[in-house]
């Protein structure tokens, strides 16, 4: 197995998605530019993965279902995890 599709059988198994799935997901990921719920532009460069306003793919941690694309400030401490169904 090659790096990259290594990485795409992971990053589908902790999402929980079909392999046939993962394109349509990491589209919706890659071309987000803002927070689905605080409508704040994601960090971008160097330092973005140490941001508060990094992109974050949110998604049941029961699950594993996504929900949607969120800053991690969003994901991690302004909406409790069982109020954000709305996202799917």
């Amino acid at each position: 197995m090659t790096r990259k599709a290594d990485a795409k059988y992971r990053w589908c198994k902790k999402y929980n998605l079909p392999r046939e799935d993962f394109y349509w997901v990491w589209a919706i990921y890659s071309n987000a530019k803002n927070c689905d719920i605080c409508h704040v532009e994601f960090a971008t460069g160097k330092n973005s993965q140490y941001s508060m306003k990094r992109k974050c793919m949110d998604h049941d941690h029961g699950t594993g279902l996504f929900r949607g694309i969120l800053c991690a400030n969003c994901n991690l401490n302004k909406v409790p995890h069982k109020n954000k169904s709305w996202l799917i």
